[in-house]
């Protein structure tokens, strides 16, 4: 057979295409026609009933005001909403406060237009708390939805707000004074699913709820390309659930955007937790099923990807989570921390931004295994802000950490801290004119700090594990010399430091007297943390001439600081072993420095060695 041209292709396939059209133009039936009368005074509950149940279709619902109690969606359905179709509920008729529940699978929903006030009626008399509920199917979409509250709010005056959000709650209290996880939102779902799979919300976009998609004991859960304003969450999936995908989102004024749950991870602090269960997270168990416990449920396989985020608690944080991949997403003005996980393993931080995060960029909590942290872009600088959305009463409550590596209050039957963590090649810029920004890694067993270019920033080491500093540029701006690696090790094991740059240049500031006296206040995140006595050295530190390497040997230790070149500080490297320590070992060896090494040992069982380091005139190197 000849082969057909390029213009018969076209043609073919332009032929095709309206074949499917009009296939599917006669496919979908308005529901007009099968005794669905929109309308104020209408009751449509029966009428939208007995069309879903005659079989599988398309129904168009043209616009107008439809009053339905709750409606069940069979199988294979399609149900299409024009955009000036309107849901009211019918009170009476609302079944355990869902609207639509899907009883089959292969089921659709695009253009459903929604409002859980119901016009303007009192969020506290709300009938329904979930626009679509499902429990065991599969192959659901929802798509196109505008989904929201449009009942009056009251907003917490700024000079009071302190992280828990700008909205009061529902009975009028300020968050910071009375916390509810459900705050101004009670319990709003545009999509609740349990035991389901194959689940997608797409393109949407949502208003002042409690969640847009909230996934729980489910599989293969994907929300893309949504926009939220106002609320607490955009994806919930919790209690045992694979394989989610949530890309290409936006959100504004949304406490958690994406939200795994698998558990807490903290046993110590809560009493209904079983102890040894902070590293347990049972994929094989799942709910009904003997030995099931919610919090050892775990979350899997998790990807965060193309995602923004703006005044907000976090965009992507979770518990228990076991392969979470959180990539090229932006954050900026975050209340807590911008990208973190709570007692989770096999996680990658990657290709991230972060602009002004209060407790850091990324942040690990209570215990934490493999962890790659690269290619991210945390910055911490002064730039506009929009008041009106904040959570905090002041832009410089924002100017938080790069990175925190934190642990609990620990107990004897379980694991706390951070292990088998990789933190390279990512670019840690801090614009601040009068003080450092921090990699805090508190209680981490095993990281490494490598290949890392860091503007005026700090790696600070507390607490038990082992550390090391390779390879990284660290570049001072500051009218001072600022403590760059600060070792107080507190039961620790080792700390290596080893082929590290450290050079000043001149100091490159917009900040304006404002701005910098504003740079003082104390970083807030010390003030929801556990009580760490580092912490407060942490803050002493930041803005007063100190050493480039800083070592205090506090128990049994060892430590190497080998081949780095370190210009412009007048103390270059400072360590001293306590008299009550034995067994400690502190090594400086193949160092240039145009700056002092002061180190010694206090207790003669210990040893210091000092040995090959070259030291160059001062200002050798231009700055």
């Amino acid at each position: 057979m000849k082969p057909m041209t390029p213009s018969l292709v076209n043609i073919g396939r332009a032929l095709l295409l309206a074949g499917l059209l009009t296939a599917s133009a006669e496919a979908q039936v308005n529901v007009s026609t099968l005794g669905v009368t929109p309308g104020t005074g209408t009751d449509n509950t029966e009428a939208v009933q007995r069309a879903l149940d005659k079989g599988p279709g398309m129904l168009y619902f043209p616009a107008g005001t439809y009053n339905l109690g709750t409606v069940k969606i069979p199988g294979n359905h399609t149900l299409v909403f024009d955009p000036e179709a309107v849901i009211h509920p019918v009170a009476s008729k609302i079944v355990e406060q869902n609207q639509f529940v899907v009883t089959g699978d292969d089921v659709r929903i695009e253009g459903l237009h929604y409002d859980f006030a119901d016009g303007g009626k009192d969020l506290k008399d709300t009938v329904v708390l979930n626009l679509v509920y499902a429990d065991g199917v599969a192959n659901l979409v929802v798509s196109d939805a505008d989904v929201g509250n449009t009942d009056e709010r009251g907003t917490v005056p700024l000079e009071n707000r302190k992280r828990r959000g700008r909205l009061l709650n529902v009975d009028g209290t300020d968050p910071s004074e009375k916390y509810s996880h459900m705050g101004y939102y009670k319990s709003q779902c545009l999509v609740f699913a349990i035991n389901s799979r194959d689940l997608v919300l797409e393109n949407s976009k949502g208003f002042r709820l409690h969640a847009m998609m909230h996934a729980s004991n489910s599989a293969n859960v994907t929300v893309r390309g949504n926009h939220m304003v106002s609320g607490n969450y955009m994806t919930k999936f919790l209690e045992g659930s694979e394989n989610l995908r949530h890309h290409d989102n936006w959100s504004r004024d949304v406490k958690y955007q994406v939200n795994w749950f698998g558990g807490s991870p903290d046993p110590s602090r809560k009493k209904n937790l079983p102890r040894g269960s902070s590293t347990v997270a049972n994929r094989e168990v799942k709910a009904g099923e003997p030995g099931y416990n919610p919090h050892t449920s775990g979350s899997f396989d998790v990807l965060v990807q193309n995602n923004y985020a703006e005044y907000g608690n976090t965009l992507a944080w979770g518990n228990k989570g076991r392969q979470v991949i959180i990539d090229s997403n932006v954050a900026r003005f975050i209340a807590d921390y911008a990208y973190g996980s709570e007692g989770g393993e096999n996680l990658v931080f990657s290709n991230n931004i972060s602009i002004n995060s209060t407790a850091g960029g990324i942040v690990s909590m209570y215990w934490g295994e493999k962890l790659l942290i690269t290619g991210n872009l945390i910055m911490v600088r002064h730039e506009p802000w929009e008041a009106e959305w904040s959570w905090w009463d002041s832009p410089a409550k924002y100017l938080g950490p790069f990175v925190r590596l934190h642990h609990g209050p620990s107990n004897p039957e379980d694991k706390y801290g951070a292990g088998t963590v990789m933190i390279s090649g990512n670019l840690f810029s801090n614009e601040l004119s009068t003080r450092t920004v921090d990699i805090s890694i508190q209680a981490g067993r095993d990281v490494t700090v490598a290949g890392n270019k860091f503007i005026n920033g700090r790696v600070n080491k507390f607490g038990p594990g082992k550390l090391t500093v390779m390879d990284n540029e660290f570049v001072s701006r500051l009218p001072f010399d600022p403590l760059t690696i600060n070792i107080m090790p507190k039961d620790s094991d080792m700390a290596i430091i080893k082929g590290n740059v450290f050079r000043k240049e001149a100091p490159v500031s917009n900040t304006d007297a404002q701005q910098a006296a504003s740079e003082a206040n104390k970083v807030p995140y010390f003030l929801f943390t556990d009580d760490d006595p580092g912490a407060e050295a942490e803050e002493r530190a930041v803005s007063e001439d100190m050493p480039a390497i800083s070592i205090e040997a506090t128990c049994p230790f060892f430590a190497l600081v080998e081949d780095n070149a370190i210009y412009g500080w007048m103390d270059a490297i400072v360590g001293t072993i306590r008299p009550n320590v034995s067994a400690a070992s502190i090594l400086v060896m193949k160092n240039t420095t145009d700056g002092l090494i002061d180190v010694d040992s206090q207790n003669p069982k210990s040893t210091v060695v000092v040995e090959d380091n070259t030291e160059v005139p001062a200002r050798l190197m231009p700055y």
